[in-house]
This record gives C-alpha cells, sequence and structure tokens, in this order.
C-alpha cells in the first residue's frame, strides 16, 4: 500500500496504475475504475498502459479492461 500511495503523492502515474491492477490481479480491472480511483483522466490511463503492454507485464482487453500477464498465462 505504501508504495502505490507513495507513486500517488509523487506523480509517479505509471507506477501508482500497476500497483492498482496487481493489487486486483485476481480479476479484470476496468480502465474507468482506474480512472475514477487514482483520479486521473482515462486518456491519461491509456496512454500509461501502453507502456505496461509494451513491456509485457498487462494486457488490454477490448480496450476497456487490463489483466496482468502472468495471470492470464497461469
Amino acid at each position: 500500500m505504501i508504495p502505490y500511495l507513495s507513486a500517488l503523492r509523487n506523480g509517479e502515474w505509471r507506477d501508482a496504475i500497476l500497483y492498482y491492477i496487481r493489487n486486483r490481479s485476481y480479476r479484470l480491472v476496468f480502465l474507468t475504475e482506474i480512472s475514477g480511483n487514482i483520479g486521473i483522466p482515462i486518456r491519461d490511463v491509456r496512454r500509461k498502459l501502453s507502456s505496461l503492454v509494451n513491456s509485457g507485464e498487462i494486457i488490454v482487453f477490448h480496450d476497456k479492461t487490463v489483466l496482468m500477464r502472468k495471470i492470464y498465462n497461469e
């Protein structure tokens, strides 16, 4: 929880989004949920997610939900 809050406080949106998704890794997470709970516009969430997709950490489904790649592979 502390790394997540620290990332939010420091404006490190990519890290905050990744921590948020990891804490819910057991299910699909809606982009609107991320946006609403972190408090950043959905377009910024989508932009930050692209680097996480490119690095292979997450998978995006229909541009609406995300899942950790590790969970998907398992």
